[in-house]
């Protein structure tokens, strides 16, 4: 359903001269007009036009292994889809290594899926506003010893329940499918998954296990977000428009990456030509 390039690809002419550090999670709600932006947009479109009478209200974002960008994604695409004008939840469902929390700077992470479920708390309490409008988060809370035993129970159910009911849109970070069953638990409760692969990273073998696994279980896969993906390179295809835009004032060249910078991509995995001309 889209890809979506490395960061360092990330900033406009305007912000070239700038020394901050990159937050990789907001990045594009701090920097709108960046290509990033425009490249989380575009997923967002293929979305809206795969679900038109909102079908895909509640979303499972995963990957196949670690480190292939799942939860950065998953809260990318709630940004851009708040900036589309809907109401949008994060949910914190990553209990193996939670990131929801610190990356939109949560005032308190221990009120949250693990407090709501147990009763400790309600949906209402453990929500949190951020400084992006219209999105929400719910961190993880407490991380207990077994997330999949907990994610199994009627109560989480409810919790789904009661979040598609209040929001346009329930967006859920989740661990790997490779390494745990919570994954393949959550894709039975949402509408729809989508599976994230790091450009030159991400095995063959590991998008059709990742596939097999969510096939055995009937799950809805959307489709898949091809992150990290270098645009000077021509085996993609992108790298004449990117000149061209970059030439007419709309992006441009990274100094954080050489021009003449190779893409070591996993021999197996196969590349898309580049248009013709």
């Amino acid at each position: 359903i889209g890809e979506k390039p490395r960061w360092s690809f990330g900033k406009t002419r305007d912000e070239e001269d700038s020394s901050s550090p990159i937050n990789k999670e907001l990045f594009v709600h701090e920097n709108p007009k960046s290509i990033v932006a425009e490249a989380s947009r575009s997923i967002r479109t293929n979305i809206i036009f795969m679900s038109p009478q909102n079908d895909l209200r509640t979303l499972l974002v995963t990957s196949p292994g670690p480190r292939e960008g799942k939860s950065t994604v998953a809260m990318t695409l709630a940004v851009v889809m708040a900036q589309g004008g809907a109401k949008v939840v994060i949910v914190d469902t990553d209990m193996r290594r939670p990131r929801v929390s610190k990356a939109f700077g949560a005032k308190n992470r221990k009120k949250g899926v693990s407090s709501v479920v147990v009763d400790q708390t309600t949906i209402d309490e453990s929500l949190q506003r951020t400084e992006v409008d219209g999105v929400w988060i719910l961190p993880c809370g407490r991380i207990p010893p077994n997330p999949a035993e907990l994610l199994h129970t009627d109560k989480f159910r409810d919790v789904v329940a009661a979040l598609r009911a209040s929001f346009d849109r329930v967006i859920f970070d989740s661990p790997p499918l490779g390494a745990f069953t919570d994954a393949a638990i959550l894709s039975t409760m949402t509408d729809g998954v989508i599976v994230v692969a790091n450009a030159g990273v991400t095995r063959k073998e590991g998008l059709r296990q990742a596939k097999r696994t969510l096939d055995e279980i009937n799950a809805r896969i959307v489709g898949g977000v091809l992150n990290n993906i270098n645009l000077k390179n021509t085996q993609y295809g992108y790298n004449y428009y990117y000149r061209y835009y970059s030439k007419h004032g709309g992006y441009r060249y990274s100094s954080l990456a050489d021009k003449d910078e190779s893409f070591e991509a996993e021999e197996e995995f196969e590349q898309p030509s580049p248009p013709s001309t």
